[in-house]
């Protein structure tokens, strides 16, 4: 989203369409499509099956499992930003986020020279985050601060330039949302939603039921913790319940994985929903009527269908 964000301006104000039409929809595909694929959130999926097999399951996911099991809520989302997505956003004019958006660098015409090394710096710096994370060499965020960096010693921005992009509000909302999260496993609040989950799966061998209450829990969790606390959390516990319970434990502990990549309902659930709040306009509510339904729809085709695909 920190690449798609300055695309999606330009182009809504290029074809006069309104950022908020476009910013979320996009925002909530990119999204829930995280961890498509078994390199997906920090290239974990992997030893997610491995802490499946070490708590007592027998047939570890393939690297194709990720992929397989996310199209059909990629397609739904992908359909629902699409056609229905746009009729619960705001229609918020563009121009009504020049005077807050924009420092007055908007019309500046920059060096052709410049351009370029903006380019190739920018290029660089997607190709580190991506090359240098997955090799555990450097996080990504600091591939990102040399990067912007770099831009501001080759002279492509000022440094007043480069400290007034940097939107504060956002900073502080999802700088105030990590301490919730750890604060969330380390009082023993998520020990206490797990004995709930326990507690209301009692007796069913009801299949649907069962990966109804191992989807929901973790995605209204995902709503107010990290992703990966919230699959650090469930997916052991839900694992060993279902192996306790005598079924299979992948479709639980893949609808962990993307129950906890549908958090899109707050601001607070991640760091691309806190990034578009700002430039799209959006208020809680925003979040709220456009999220609800895409999450509706997503639950239900992953508690049918995800049985389906790993019987219980």
């Amino acid at each position: 989203m920190a690449i798609l964000l300055p695309l999606i301006i330009t182009i809504g104000n290029n074809l006069n369409i309104s950022r908020s039409k476009l910013i979320y929809p996009i925002a909530a595909v990119a999204n829930i499509s995280t961890a498509c694929t078994f390199l997906g959130q920090g290239a974990a999926n992997m030893g997610w099956s491995d802490v499946m097999i070490n708590m007592g399951g027998k047939i570890p996911f393939t690297i194709w499992d990720f992929t397989i099991a996310r199209i059909p809520v990629i397609i739904s989302s992908i359909l629902y930003g699409l056609f229905l997505a746009q009729h619960f956003l705001p229609d918020i004019p563009n121009s009504s986020f020049e005077s807050t958006e924009t420092t007055g660098t908007s019309k500046k015409i920059i060096d052709p020279k410049k351009q370029m090394t903006a380019k190739i710096i920018c290029g660089l710096s997607v190709l580190g985050m991506i090359v240098l994370d997955y090799f555990g060499i450097m996080p990504m965020y600091i591939v990102a601060c040399i990067g912007a960096v770099l831009l501001i010693l080759f002279g492509v921005l000022t440094e007043a330039e480069a400290i007034g992009s940097i939107h504060g509000p956002t900073m502080f909302l999802f700088i105030g949302v990590l301490p919730l999260s750890d604060a969330l496993k380390s009082s023993g609040a998520a020990d206490v939603v797990a004995n709930l989950v326990l507690k209301m799966l009692g007796n069913t061998t009801n299949p649907y039921l069962i990966m109804a209450i191992f989807f929901i829990v973790p995605l209204i969790l995902t709503q107010v913790m990290s992703n990966i606390a919230a699959v650090a959390v469930f997916i052991p516990l839900l694992a060993s319940v279902a192996v306790s319970i005598g079924i299979d434990p992948r479709a639980g502990v893949m609808g962990v994985q993307i129950a906890s990549c549908t958090s899109i309902l707050t601001p607070m659930a991640c760091a691309a929903q806190a990034m578009v709040m700002a430039p799209g306009g959006y208020k809680l509510k925003d979040y709220l009527k456009c999220g609800l339904p895409l999450v509706v729809i997503n639950s239900l085709i992953c508690i049918f269908v995800l049985p389906m695909l790993y019987p219980f």
